[in-house]
């Protein structure tokens, strides 16, 4: 009995833990009680026991072995843990087509009307007095309050592609179980550059010349603890640089809080494939708001990166896809005060 009283008060003491992060990050009291209610949930489900003790990228640097040496453990495959969490869903009123919908969409462009859309679900979930809506990008660096009213509209309209705020309880009760399962994921696993006691990651996230100058950074001119403006949510890789926007290699400490989803699951149960584009982007997204990264021309001495620089060489041309230096924002505070309020 001892001992079950001594595990019970340590679960409460995490999830203790978890919500005081949640509240020095800005997350709002609903969001936050629901994703530990959940957490608690996944525990008492027995899912959380069944995640791998390690996972080991091997020799390609992003397929993983856990440490029975088995590929992804039970991340993946027949009878995952993907499965079971699409039940759990289910059980608790809501469905995983809202996550694996989201997945689908944002592998093949995170600037889709599903992404975009998504973007403001988590703009809603954290206090927007402290977390400004125009500190974000949004793909339109001369008008970005025209831009995030266009994504506002995507997320209100009650569509096949928009939500409607009705469907909000439904979508968020999903995506509570999902970060909850990613933070137990996080939290429960060892695996390079991730730092369970701190409950941090290092990412790995690339830039083409064009934002960095957006951002006043110098390409080649290394520059520690970096200021970027970048979008709600973004792509990041945890174990080796994949060259998407362009070459620059920043390297950022984030919270695990942050972290929404991780390309070791599966998309949908048993498909036993990357549950976002592909294996080798070894993709995390993450909520971008506030973290500082450090600008290294060379990537340091512990990252690699998937591409060589002749096919990426002139490939971005003069398009700043991650902000703009303008001091438009302020100005422009009345035209969104309130846009996001129900």
């Amino acid at each position: 009995m001892r001992a079950l009283v001594m595990r019970r008060l340590g679960h409460l003491e995490q999830v203790a833990r978890l919500w005081r992060e949640l509240e020095d990050d800005h997350w709002l009291p609903d969001y936050a009680d629901g994703l530990g209610e959940q957490i608690i949930g996944l525990r008492h489900a027995g899912i959380s026991n069944l995640l791998p003790k390690r996972l080991q990228p091997e020799g390609n640097g992003y397929s993983c072995m856990d440490e029975h040496g088995q590929p992804w453990g039970r991340l993946r495959g027949q009878g995952s843990l993907v499965s079971r969490i699409e039940t759990y869903m289910e059980e608790h009123g809501t469905s995983y087509d809202w996550i694996s919908d989201w997945m689908g969409e944002v592998s093949g462009d995170s600037w889709s009307q599903w992404g975009k859309a998504m973007r403001i679900f988590w703009v809603r979930q954290r206090d927007q007095k402290k977390v400004k809506v125009l500190e974000h990008y949004w793909n339109n660096p001369l008008d970005p309050v025209t831009a995030a009213k266009t994504c506002s509209g995507l997320y209100a309209s009650p569509s096949k592609v928009g939500l409607g705020y009705e469907k909000e309880p439904q979508l968020k009760r999903a995506w509570q179980i999902w970060h909850g399962f990613v933070q137990e994921l996080l939290a429960c696993t060892d695996f390079p550059n991730n730092d369970r006691e701190a409950r941090t990651v290092r990412l790995i996230r690339t830039e083409n010349d064009a934002g960095l100058k957006a951002n006043k950074l110098t390409p080649f001119e290394p520059k520690k603890d970096s200021e970027i403006k970048r979008g709600v949510c973004e792509s990041s890789s945890i174990f080796k640089a994949f060259v998407n926007a362009g070459p620059h290699i920043t390297l950022q400490t984030v919270p695990h809080i942050r972290v929404i989803t991780c390309y070791f699951t599966e998309r949908t149960g048993g498909a036993n494939r990357c549950c976002l584009k592909e294996d080798h982007e070894n993709e995390f997204i993450f909520l971008t708001h506030g973290i500082r990264c450090d600008y290294e021309p060379s990537g340091g001495s512990s990252t690699q990166v998937e591409s060589d620089e002749d096919k990426y060489k002139g490939l971005f041309g003069d398009y700043a896809p991650f902000g703009s230096s303008s001091t438009q924002t302020q100005s422009n505070a009345d035209k969104y005060k309130g846009l996001f309020d129900e």
